[in-house]
Order: C-alpha cells, then sequence, then structure tokens
C-alpha cells in the first residue's frame, strides 16, 4: 500500500476472518471495513459490520500462518442442558475485535450442533503411565478388565480395554455410548465411573472396582458346590437392582441388557457377610434414550420379546423382564436358553418355580415376566414392594436389636433433658433472687436499716 497524498482520496477497505474454533462454528463472523482518508493529519475510522462465510480467505492470512490449534468436546447425549436455557449468559458489549470474534450470543445451539470426535482425534497416553496393572479380572467379547493400582493415589481400580483397535469400527459407537452413559448416572446401586480415553485407537474406561466379582461368578461358584442362595439373598439383590433401575429410568434412560455378568458385588468389609454387601449395575454399552431409542440387542437369553419385535413403546418394562430372569437364574444355578420352545413358554409367562423360595416371591417373578408389558410392575413399584422391602428383610431378632438401641438413645437423652431442667431450674431461682434484690434497693433506699437487713438476708440465702 502507498500511503495517501493530500491531494487525493484513498480508501483502504481491510477484510480480516478466523480460524475455525469451536466457538466461531456455525457462526456469523464479521467483516470490518476500514474507510482511511486523511483529514488534517489523522485519521477517522468507521467500522461496518458485514456477514461472511467460513469459506472466504483473508488477503491478510495465508495458508503458512501458524494457527493454534484447539480440539472441540463431544456434546454428551445423555445430559439434559436445562440448566443452561435457564439463565443464558449475557450478551457482551462488542467494543473490540475480540470480544466480537469471540460472542457467546448462540454458543448452547453450536455446542448442539457439533459433530463427535472421532476416537482418533482423542488419543493420549495414560494406561502405563499412571496405573500399575496388577491382575486380570475378566474377559468379555469386546474387552478385558484389569485391577490396576493408580500410581499417585495408591487405590484400586477396574479398567476396561477394548480387546482390538475400535477407532472407525462400528464398535466405536458402543464404547461411546457406554462412556457417556457410566458419567452421568451415579447411582449408589451403580457402578461408580472415573475416566475414560482413547489411547492407541483404544477404548479404556476407568471405575470402581468392585472386590465381589460379579454375580455370574457367584452363580458358577453356587453350581460348583451345589447350594443355592436363600430367599433373603434373592430379595436384597432384587432391591438394589431395582433402585439402580428405578433411577436410570427416573432419567429417561433404559439399560436393555441386565444380566448376571452385568451385576457387580461391593464388600464394604473384610467379613464376607450379606449386610454388608452392595449389588450394582454395571456394563452400560446398551443404554438408550427412552423417547428416542437405538436399540443394540443385547443378550438374547434375557431379552424380552418386545424388544426383538421393534416394540418399544415400553421400554423400561423390559428391564424389569430381564431382571426377573436374572433373580431366576441366581435362585436356580440354571442356564436358560438362548432360543427354541423353552424360549417361547418363558415369554408366554411360564417360568418354573424356584423350590427353597416362597410363593410371594414366585408370583412376583412370574409378575415380572407376563407378556402383557402393562401387567408387568415398574422398577419403582418393585422397589416399595412389600415382598423386596427393606422393612420385610429383617427378621424379628433384627427388629427387637434395632428396637433396643432406639430405646437406649432415648434413655440418654431423656438423661440429657433432666439434666438440662435442673440447670435451668436453678438458673430462675438466682434471678428471682436479684430481682427481689433489686425490688428490696429501689424501696429501701429511704430506710439503711431495711437495706442492710436485705442484703444480710441474700447473703445468708446465697451461703445456703
Amino acid at each position: 500500500r502507498t500511503p495517501p497524498s493530500s491531494s487525493s482520496h484513498h480508501t483502504v477497505v481491510i477484510t480480516t476472518t478466523v480460524q475455525r474454533t469451536p466457538l466461531s462454528t456455525n457462526r456469523k463472523l464479521q467483516m470490518i471495513d476500514v474507510n482511511v482518508c486523511q483529514q488534517e493529519n489523522h485519521l477517522s475510522i468507521k467500522r461496518l459490520k458485514k456477514r461472511q462465510t467460513l469459506n472466504n480467505y483473508s488477503p491478510l492470512f495465508n495458508k503458512s500462518t501458524p494457527v493454534p490449534i484447539r480440539l472441540e468436546c463431544n456434546v454428551n447425549p445423555f445430559m439434559t442442558l436445562n440448566s443452561t436455557n435457564e439463565s443464558k449468559p449475557q450478551k457482551r458489549k462488542r467494543s473490540s475485535l475480540k470480544q466480537i470474534l469471540f460472542d457467546e450470543e448462540n454458543l448452547e445451539e453450536n455446542y448442539r450442533r457439533k459433530k463427535r470426535l472421532a476416537l482418533k482425534q482423542c488419543n493420549v497416553h495414560r494406561f502405563n503411565e499412571e496405573f500399575h496393572t496388577q491382575s486380570l479380572l475378566g474377559s468379555g467379547e469386546f474387552g478385558n478388565v484389569y485391577l490396576c493400582v493408580n500410581r499417585l493415589d495408591g487405590c484400586a481400580y477396574a479398567i476396561k480395554k477394548s480387546k482390538r483397535p475400535i477407532a472407525g469400527s462400528s464398535f466405536e459407537m458402543l464404547a461411546w455410548k457406554e462412556v457417556c452413559a457410566q458419567a452421568v448416572l451415579k447411582h449408589q446401586n451403580i457402578l461408580q465411573y472415573y475416566s475414560a480415553w482413547a489411547e492407541d485407537d483404544h477404548m479404556y474406561i476407568q471405575s470402581e472396582f468392585c472386590n465381589g466379582g460379579n454375580l455370574a461368578e457367584r452363580i458358577r461358584d453356587n453350581h460348583y458346590r451345589q447350594c443355592y442362595m436363600d430367599e433373603k439373598v434373592l430379595r436384597k439383590i432384587l432391591l438394589h437392582i431395582a433402585n439402580g433401575l428405578a433411577f436410570i429410568h427416573s432419567k429417561n434412560l433404559v439399560h436393555l441388557d441386565i444380566k448376571p455378568d452385568n451385576i457387580f458385588i461391593s464388600i464394604n468389609d473384610e467379613l464376607f457377610e450379606e449386610k454388608n454387601i452392595i449389588y450394582k449395575i454395571g456394563d452400560l454399552g446398551h443404554v438408550t434414550d427412552i423417547y428416542d431409542p437405538f436399540v443394540e440387542e443385547g443378550d438374547s437369553r434375557y431379552l424380552a420379546r418386545e424388544v426383538l419385535q421393534q416394540k418399544y413403546q415400553c421400554l423400561p418394562k423390559a428391564d424389569v423382564f430381564s431382571l426377573a430372569l436374572t433373580i431366576f437364574v441366581t435362585g436356580t444355578n440354571s442356564i436358560l436358553p438362548k432360543n427354541g420352545d423353552e424360549w417361547d413358554r418363558i415369554r408366554d409367562g411360564k417360568l418354573p418355580q424356584i423350590k427353597h423360595c416362597s410363593d410371594a416371591f414366585n408370583d412376583l417373578l412370574i409378575t415380572m415376566i407376563k407378556p402383557d408389558v402393562s401387567e408387568r410392575p415398574s422398577s419403582s413399584e418393585l422397589a416399595e414392594h412389600p415382598i423386596v422391602s427393606p422393612v420385610s428383610e429383617r427378621s424379628k431378632n433384627e427388629l427387637f436389636d434395632e428396637l433396643q438401641e432406639e430405646q437406649r438413645k432415648n434413655s440418654i437423652l431423656a438423661k440429657k433433658l433432666l439434666d438440662y431442667m435442673f440447670l435451668a431450674n436453678e438458673l430462675e431461682r438466682v434471678c428471682s433472687q436479684i430481682r427481689a434484690v433489686d425490688m428490696n434497693k429501689s424501696h429501701g433506699e429511704s430506710s439503711p436499716l431495711q437495706r442492710s437487713s436485705s442484703l444480710n438476708d441474700f447473703r445468708l440465702t446465697s451461703v445456703l
């Protein structure tokens, strides 16, 4: 450019653009026209705002200009943004070029429109650097689970690693959905999620380590020892998993893969006692939205017929169906058929009884697998059912012990209350004496003899 001369009038148009960033995607960019004119040795600049598409390149920037690269972030499909709707950010004053380019007026709309980042774009190196592998906990169709200790905090975690690189494969979406579901579902009866990452195109999921294994291992152990879980344990499993499912369903989500392999056992004490055990739901790779389902069929042995028929109007009842068959297998140590006549008879509501359990408990399982989904109880109704409720789980001795403990606490509180009442009476007595002395002072100023006698009485009373 040549500087304008005094005799001529020149106009210089400067056009600027910005590299695509998370805040500038699908957004109106600004074009600044700068009209430069010479007026008495100083310039007057006028800025005009116009629209420009992202495909236009600035003549002031070439392709060799280094531009900082900022990776975008994924949008969790199971997380609602109701909180952002209630309080939208205020508009900034567009007083500078930086504020114009990074205006967040349409941030939420752009956040929803972003494409999912591929696994290849998120590769990091964490596994061998942050964790020490101790043993292999289990192996499934898609991945292996390892017991690892974090090198920094020294705590044990269960880390699931995909068996083969899944970046770009059909299993990438399944693994990503499992990560998203675990991140938003936090409940005492759901396996706790800590973090996830991609490394060498493998998916790693760090979650809670359950020291009791899973329910399938417990069933195989009982089958080998020829013993069965009693009805009290089966009721507790049913209660815990129903509570976890009720929480999942309250978020308008469904699990669709409830089975013994996906129920984990957490023991809160070194002693293997049933009162210290918590049962948790894991493996959330098949979780989907109730109102916008993307169904990946799970294990056919535990799958309800309406799911195979693609009738998705009442998907939460399919989880109830799978839970009933899970309890049945846990109580009988049996193996369910994958197809055939017996498979159809179970879907018709004909389930064999668990011989060592009560008729009421067996009837509840039959209700949970009824062919008409409207006749099945919901997960929240199961959690409040009198057969599986916490009160019905307790024996008479447990209730009596609890009653004695409450009576002991009440006696301690009653003793403290009596002590407080005694102190309050003493305080009231002293206050009444002080008031009496004040009254004597007000009436006895004219008579020194009365004042001295009243003071002597007060000293005597205090001594007594």
